[in-house]
């Protein structure tokens, strides 16, 4: 997630001081060990350098080549892209995703984008498009539901050519790319295919757990991650195994003192005990309505009553 650069400037930059040396390509590919092909392109301004290409010409022209590069940069757009879509995970805010959907679109179509990882800003495109889809599908969309899965399995392709659901757990992942797994995911429960998407799941929370440190960005994903987990053990009747998950994310949540997505796993854990025939889940129940209406959700303490009072009456 590097700020952008103006390679246009600092591929000019390049091919000036090698001309003014008096060395031809061939010249310094041989003596520096980087590809006729590397150091062409540089100059051409079509790719951000490596840290290790830059430190070997800079030694070659005796010029701090890292500098000249942080000299162009020309902006942190890309990565406050990254940082409004871990917001958009954290947070479900439709607002937020349409917006930003619609700036990194516009994005794309001004005419300076040489200076640019353009395609991080593909997979960007494809992965905010896909979210959009998402967040209007349900188990009775299956049409929509196959057209986001299409394109965020192209958008993780953009990273890694192969990618495919079935073999998933052969590719390392960066940040963005867990965003899109997890989406993945996410589209899978609803199409019942829920085996697969909490092997997805399990992925994605034995990386975060693996972490020295989590910030708040990583604590919210492990929360929403243990949230799925019981949600699609819930969808194919595993009880025992929706509770198991709903009571690990209730206590990372007050291990981590945090009330994100709480009052879900508060229900998820109600209703697991509810079909588990458990007496108890009426206590979940009130506290799942009461942390609800301190948090002043009532669109959601409507939702979750109304869910609670059929299993009341199916109770009877």
């Amino acid at each position: 997630m590097l700020p952008t650069y103006n390679m246009i400037k600092f591929s000019s930059e390049m091919k000036k001081i090698r001309n003014e040396s008096g060395f031809t390509i061939d010249y310094v590919a041989f003596t520096t060990h980087i590809s006729h092909t590397a150091i062409k392109s540089l100059e051409k301004g079509n790719t951000i350098p490596k840290i290790e290409t830059l430190l070997s010409l800079s030694n070659f022209y005796g010029r701090d080549l890292i500098e000249l590069l942080n000299t162009c940069k020309e902006s942190y757009q890309i990565l406050d892209f990254y940082k409004l879509l871990n917001q958009y995970m954290a947070n479900d805010d439709k607002i937020l995703l349409k917006k930003t959907a619609k700036e990194v679109s516009d994005f794309l179509e001004t005419e300076d984008l040489k200076h640019v990882d353009y395609k991080k800003l593909i997979q960007l495109k494809m992965l905010f498009r896909g979210l959009e889809l998402s967040s209007t599908c349900s188990a009775q969309t299956p049409k929509l539901i196959e057209e986001a899965l299409t394109l965020l399995t192209e958008a993780l392709k953009v990273s890694n050519a192969n990618f495919s659901i079935d073999n998933f757990q052969q590719f390392k992942y960066f940040s963005v790319e867990y965003n899109i797994l997890f989406s993945i995911s996410s589209l899978l429960g609803l199409r019942r295919q829920c085996k697969e998407s909490n092997q997805i799941l399990l992925h994605i929370l034995n990386y975060f757990t693996s972490l020295s440190n989590q910030d708040s960005y990583y604590r919210s994903f492990t929360i929403k991650c243990l949230y799925m987990i019981a949600y699609n053990y819930h969808r194919v009747n595993e009880h025992d195994k929706a509770l198991e998950y709903a009571d690990r994310g209730i206590n990372f949540c007050l291990e981590n003192e945090t009330f994100q997505s709480l009052t879900l796993l508060l229900a998820r854990k109600s209703t697991a005990l509810f079909y588990l025939g458990n007496k108890d889940w009426k206590i979940y129940r009130t506290q799942t309505l009461s942390l609800l209406e301190i948090q002043k959700r009532n669109d959601l303490k409507i939702k979750y009553d109304s869910i609670f009072e059929k299993l009341n009456e199916n109770q009877k």
